[in-house]
């Protein structure tokens, strides 16, 4: 039986040489990187080569890159680490209401916690108006998390507009 996924944005079928490294990895370096033994020791040597390589991917240092289990973790730890370790610098976070219930969840708390929170209106086609993310955006503005593409409609926001309105609207 043939078919078509037309869920893409949601999730993706792994590329067949990401399956065939995962599985061998998860054949030969199965063990608690954190043990202390030597089997332990090759994972977690295993894991830091990971770090370097991925680091030189994206240009970043080794010491930069996290692994969590998956994107609410990471959405998580983005954002609550970002608006913790600067919250005296401003008390206002922008987002969308389409955005991914692991965003929603974490602005929610932190609107429990004082912080203005915006949320942007959306179109028909899912996608923000950039004039209201402009008028919405002040000197007391700490965060804008707008998900790139929407994991349930598709839609796709023009993240380089997106970011230049921000970076000539708040200098910060």
């Amino acid at each position: 039986m043939s078919y078509i996924y037309f869920d893409n944005a949601a999730t993706t079928k792994l590329d067949d040489k990401v399956l065939e490294c995962m599985r061998d990895f998860n054949e030969l370096y199965y063990a608690n990187p954190a043990a202390m033994h030597r089997f332990g020791f090759q994972v977690e040597k295993e894991i830091k080569k990971a770090n370097v390589e991925f680091a030189k991917l994206i240009n970043a240092s080794d010491d930069e890159i996290i692994w969590t289990s998956g994107g609410t973790e990471s959405n998580n730890l983005a954002i609550l680490g970002f608006v913790y370790a600067h919250k005296r610098e401003g008390d206002t976070i922008i987002t969308t209401k389409i955005e991914h219930p692991s965003v929603l969840n974490v602005f929610k708390k932190l609107k429990t916690e004082n912080f203005n929170v915006i949320y942007l209106n959306v179109d028909k086609n899912g996608h923000i108006d950039i004039n209201e993310l402009e008028q919405s955006i002040t000197d007391k503005t700490l965060l804008v998390s707008i998900m790139s593409v929407n994991n349930e409609i598709g839609s796709i926001q023009d993240i380089y507009q997106i970011g230049n309105v921000i970076k000539n609207k708040n200098k910060n």
